[in-house]
């Protein structure tokens, strides 16, 4: 359904192209911007509409050209205001991460089954079944624990947000149980090197590397991105004291 504009081999912008049906155009000027407009525009004239009319249109009135079908009946609010929804939720730490999941989806494979839908989704299904509140300041630690309820979630069924309800919707139904197993195992493993780089790792630029072989060399090498957490930063804070002295045994002489 869209158009891809290849910048270079690392960067790509999607086009869909969306239209309204000419009644609900010639509706939309007369109930809503006629009454400014009328003086210097004509009813075939081209115009940009603003928001409060955008919002205002009825889902059916809004068609998305296919290259096969045609034109087709598709409201892009839905998924909009879905994610909108998302980001009130759980903040914009829901935001960060969708687009942490897509960027290795990007490192994985240059094309894929996988569409960003799919991601959104099934990290938003994650993040609700997932009943503990995150650190906004710490993604890493929601990383870890969402790539695995992601992982699990992902072989059963990602539900479409525009279509709830509805299982032949799913975002994943035409994929093949192996590919399904890719993305889990790809999930799965940014969870463990994530994590690894948290718990196991006491210099930055080892907790780096175990980063950036998951999830691509699109990461940074600074160190001065990396904060010293968790248990390493507990001992390097620690005061050092001296050790209590021996003590010794009583003896007796001859």
């Amino acid at each position: 359904t869209c158009v891809r504009v290849v910048i270079n081999a690392r960067l790509h912008i999607d086009l869909p192209l969306y239209a309204i049906q000419d009644e609900a155009f010639t509706s939309l000027m007369q109930a809503e911007i006629a009454r400014d407009l009328q003086k210097s525009l004509t009813m075939d004239a081209q115009i940009d509409l603003d928001e409060e009319v955008y919002r205002r249109l009825a889902g059916s009135e809004i068609l998305l050209a296919h290259r096969t079908e045609g034109w087709i009946v598709s409201d892009p609010r839905v998924l909009q205001v879905w994610f909108e929804n998302a980001v009130a939720l759980y903040g914009q730490q829901i935001r960060r991460l969708s687009r942490v999941f897509k960027g290795l989806r990007d490192w994985r494979w240059a094309e894929s089954d996988l569409g960003s839908i799919a991601i959104m989704g099934a990290l938003v299904q994650a993040r609700s079944a997932v009943r503990e509140d995150f650190d906004s300041n710490r993604d890493d630690l929601a990383i870890v624990t969402l790539a695995r309820e992601m992982s699990g979630r992902v072989l059963q069924a990602i539900e479409n947000p525009a279509f709830p309800g509805q299982p032949e919707c799913n975002l994943c139904k035409d994929w093949s149980p192996e590919f399904r197993q890719q993305v889990s195992a790809m999930w799965w493993e940014a969870a463990e090197a994530v994590e690894s780089a948290i718990r196991d790792q006491v210099h930055k630029g080892l907790a780096l590397n175990k980063v950036r072989a998951v999830f691509g060399d699109r990461l940074p090498t600074d160190e001065s991105l990396v904060s010293l957490v968790g248990v390493a930063a507990v001992i390097r804070s620690e005061v050092p004291q001296p050790a209590p002295r021996p003590m010794v045994p009583r003896s007796k002489s001859g």
